[in-house]
């Protein structure tokens, strides 16, 4: 019974958190590298002001998107999501090698069906925290 929770519930739940960590690292590294570059290009356009008139109005242009980047990364959270996912993936995987090897309060168990039961409400804990 226990093995059917491992390997139906626990182990796709670490995957799915880990693949999200993964997906908002991205999402937030890419959108991190891209303001900056969009930042640091402000002061070479201003170097080619006398060069042109439309070159106002892509520094213009890079200044709103700049904005726009930022305010994204700030509301989205996508940093935060990052670490919460990843944090959640390594707590479960951690219980279960606890669990597996008895380690912790896994040897304080008189029977296996006290020891089954603590585990799932301990994963099941782990799972709704980052749910809520």
């Amino acid at each position: 019974m226990i093995e059917d929770y491992i390997t139906s519930r626990l182990e796709p739940q670490i995957l799915y958190y880990e693949k999200r960590s993964a997906l908002f690292r991205r999402e937030h590294n890419a959108l991190s590298i891209l303001t900056l570059f969009l930042m640091a290009s402000i002061p070479f356009l201003t170097l080619l002001l006398e060069l042109s008139s439309g070159v106002r109005f892509a520094i213009a242009a890079v200044g709103i998107a700049t904005s726009i980047l930022s305010a994204i990364l700030y509301f989205h959270n996508a940093r935060e999501l990052w670490k919460s996912y990843q944090e959640t993936a390594q707590a479960l995987y951690a219980e279960k090698e606890k669990y597996l090897y008895s380690a912790g309060a896994y040897q304080t168990f008189d029977s296996q069906a006290e020891k089954d039961a603590r585990f799932v409400e301990t994963c099941e804990a782990i799972i709704s925290r980052i749910e809520q």
